[in-house]
């Protein structure tokens, strides 16, 4: 019978447990914290504010490596650009519903991307964040460089 007050002892079995079980327990102990109903808002907020900057980056660097010779009087012929036979409409569905499958870029013909997307799950959703905005401004064009009508 233990005594009121006492610090219990670890048996002998206990004190020789591999190291592989303890930062397993570790692993499930850090994973249930997580998912606690407490910690889960804190956890979404995290992610969202992660995606903001995601986007924000992306569309920062793209504008910021447009050539400055977008004038259509530099040279080059305004009728010359090239037009795809897809849509841009249909493209941003494919990417908002079905975005981490990859569905999107195997529309536009990026295939390897189209499949590192569905493997990855969108890159955790990041990808995905950056191919609806891309999408969104337009700046996406399909796989031979031609723009979506």
């Amino acid at each position: 019978m233990a005594d009121y007050g006492a610090v219990p002892t670890h048996d002998a079995e206990e004190a020789q447990q591999p190291a592989s079980q303890e930062s397993h327990s570790c692993l499930v102990n850090l994973k249930n914290k997580i998912l606690h109903p407490r910690h889960r808002k804190s956890a979404i907020a995290a992610w969202v504010v992660v995606l903001a900057i995601t986007a924000t980056i992306v569309i920062s660097l793209h504008y910021s490596f447009l050539p400055d010779t977008l004038d259509p009087h530099h040279g080059d012929d305004v009728n010359a650009v090239c037009r795809s036979d897809r849509s841009s409409f249909i493209a941003l569905m494919l990417s908002i519903f079905l975005g981490p499958l990859g569905i999107d870029r195997l529309y536009l013909g990026y295939v390897f991307i189209g499949i590192i997307k569905f493997l990855t799950a969108g890159l955790g959703g990041i990808l995905w964040v950056v191919d609806i905005v891309l999408l969104v401004f337009g700046d996406l064009p399909d796989h031979n460089g031609c723009w979506l009508h």
